[in-house]
């Protein structure tokens, strides 16, 4: 089966800085932004965010990584704070 492309690389970074810019409009005089990914795919989004924001803003930005256990998904909910700078 052939692999559609919905967005390539540019288009994604563009996406990524664009959504960075509404958050900064939409939280401005707040010292620090939490962005939590799910695990793997959403955590990568999350740090690239992070990156985005660090760009445009002097805002104190936090990650964390959300870990759900598919088969029990609310009793095993697992949070990872991970602190990039």
């Amino acid at each position: 089966m052939k692999k559609k492309i919905i967005l390539n690389e540019d288009q994604i970074n563009q996406k990524i800085s664009r959504i960075a810019h509404q958050i900064i409009e939409c939280n401005i005089g707040e010292n620090e932004i939490i962005i939590a990914g799910i695990e793997k795919n959403g955590f990568i989004i999350a740090t690239k965010l992070k990156q985005s924001l660090a760009n445009i803003s002097d805002i104190k930005i936090t990650t964390c990584s959300v870990n759900i256990n598919k088969k029990n998904q609310l009793s095993n909910l697992c949070m990872n704070f991970f602190f990039v700078l």
